[in-house]
């Protein structure tokens, strides 16, 4: 498989989309000025944080032709990921004027409608099923933590009820969600919480930072980002806990890694 991900070069400033062979190698340049990457699960249509000022605003580019289109035109909107059908992308966004972050849905075309779902940040869709994973709380703002709900924005339920809990990332399964937090052990970690039972698994143990998890298409590995070693390298660590590996050094600096993403595809 594959990993892309996104970081800055520290000598010009320009954030790229980097494509990185999970077994080792050097990474190639997958796109110019752009961060947060998101590959349909055919692999057939890249999404994207597009950086660029006259584009600002979600982008998708087909990777077999290089045809590029906007997706929605707001410099806000964050962190898409596809639905399974490969024809809807949701993201999260403080496009509105009040600046709370809320969670939308686009149709994965040129000027496609947009839906609001609810509010909350860093949104998963499930890999099969109309579910939505993301960062809220309950209507009153309590509760915080990982929830769930349907693609309109309903049947919403906790997940876990830590607030600092962020980025969720299913297994290909379902049955799993990783996920990152900085208000269980005193500095960023990996975890995994089971769906079915909500009991949640510590996978790495470091001071330094762990972030920006991803599963492996086989869903045997997590991989995330980490400066454990003085420098922005990834690494993964198996899916069922174990043992960290590096297995890669990111290319440039992550910068403010909160506005970077990592994804792990075939």
């Amino acid at each position: 498989g594959h990993l892309l991900y996104s970081a800055r070069d520290p000598l010009d400033g320009r954030t790229r989309i980097f494509g990185q062979p999970a077994s080792g190698g050097a990474a190639t340049i997958v796109l110019e000025d752009a961060s947060q990457p998101a590959l349909r699960p055919d692999g057939q249509r890249l999404v994207y944080h597009n950086l660029r000022s006259d584009m600002a605003g979600l982008s998708a580019i087909d990777p077999a032709t290089g045809v590029q289109f906007r997706v929605t035109e707001y410099a806000e909107d964050m962190l898409p990921d596809w639905n399974p059908q490969g024809s809807r992308v949701v993201f999260a966004s403080n496009r509105e004027g009040d600046r709370r972050w809320r969670i939308y849905a686009a149709w994965a075309e040129q000027g496609g409608g947009v839906n609001t779902l609810f509010f909350g940040e860093s949104p998963a869709w499930h890999p099969s099923m109309d579910l939505i994973a993301h960062r809220g709380c309950d209507p009153a703002g309590n509760t915080c933590g990982l929830w769930l709900m349907d693609s309109a924005g309903g049947n919403r339920s906790p997940l876990t009820t830590v607030i600092a809990d962020d980025r969720p990332t299913w297994s290909p399964d379902g049955r799993s969600v990783v996920f990152m937090s900085n208000g269980r052990d005193g500095n960023p970690e990996i975890y995994r919480v089971d769906v079915a039972n909500g009991q949640v698994t510590r996978l790495t143990e470091n001071p330094a930072l762990d972030v920006l998890p991803a599963v492996s298409p086989d869903g045997e590995w997590v991989a995330f980002a980490s400066n454990r070693d003085g420098a922005w390298k990834i690494w993964a660590v198996p899916l069922a806990g174990g043992a960290a590996k590096a297995i890669a050094t990111i290319k440039g600096d992550l910068g403010d890694w909160s506005t970077q993403d990592l994804q792990w595809v075939e």
